[in-house]
């Protein structure tokens, strides 16, 4: 299914260039919905591409393992601009069902700061305690921050 979407967006953007060169060099007079057409197929064609590639991205972790984890460091990157919420650079650590640790790192852009301490969701494949990129990251558990030594309840 993702297969065929990404096919059908890079069919639809090739179609949208063929189109517009077309009339462009060999109309005379190219009418005005041609350009038209061609930016409304050049946006759909971008649209299903991206959700197709989001898709592909939540797919490569359908197999993997679920875990809930503890920020440990928090950095914020305010380059982001006025308009935008700032990037935030998070490492965090999650205890495995079979004993063990893993460490991942993720970049995110929630609304509000994050924190070190608060708990976390993610999806990672491997086992490998220091495979940073190995995350993909679900989501906040909840605002409660959980420092070191404190017991869950």
């Amino acid at each position: 299914m993702l297969f065929v979407v990404m096919v059908a967006s890079a069919i639809g953007f090739i179609a949208t260039l063929t189109v517009s060169i077309v009339l462009a060099l060999f109309a005379s007079d190219p009418p005005w919905w041609g350009p038209v057409t061609a930016l409304g197929v050049l946006l759909i064609a971008l649209i299903a591409w991206f959700l197709a590639l989001s898709m592909c991205e939540a797919a490569g972790y359908l197999d993997g393992e679920e875990a809930e984890g503890t920020l440990v460091e928090v950095t914020a990157d305010d380059r982001m601009g006025p308009e935008s919420n700032p990037a935030y650079d998070m490492l965090l650590v999650a205890e495995l069902s079979g004993g063990g640790q893993i460490r991942r790192a993720a970049r995110e852009y929630p609304r509000e700061a994050p924190l070190p301490g608060q708990r976390v969701r993610f999806r990672h494949n491997t086992r490998d305690p220091e495979d940073l990129d190995d995350i993909l990251f679900l989501g906040f558990i909840d605002g409660t921050v959980q420092r070191p030594g404190d017991e869950e309840v």
